[in-house]
């Protein structure tokens, strides 16, 4: 799909983005909407997770007769970067590499 974009000044005077025809703005309210949807049933999906959690207690397997509960202690070990800088700085620099990204962020 190609995307053809367009200034245009309405009434206002302010200047607005075309994409294929469609606002910008229409095309944020249609994000953010998705995006509280998704929270509020992150939210929602976490709390039952949690009841999950409380349910098996102490217990680190659990069957029913559809499924089958994991709930173990994991132990992981990480690299501390940061400690690693601060008594290596000169060593950390020369290891350390750039990234670019380019986020979305609509407020």
């Amino acid at each position: 799909m190609i995307l053809e974009f367009t200034e245009m000044t309405n009434r206002k005077g302010e200047n607005k983005m075309i994409i294929n025809g469609i606002e910008m703005d229409s095309l944020a309210m249609e994000y953010k909407s998705i995006q509280n949807q998704i929270d509020k049933l992150s939210e929602e999906l976490e709390s039952i997770k949690n009841k999950i959690k409380e349910k098996l207690s102490e217990t680190e397997d659990y069957r029913t007769e559809t499924f089958h509960f994991v709930y173990k202690t994991v132990v992981a070990s990480r690299f501390d970067s940061a400690a690693f800088k601060k008594d290596n700085p000169v060593l950390a620099a020369q290891y350390t590499k750039q990234s670019q990204s380019r986020p979305l962020k609509i407020n």
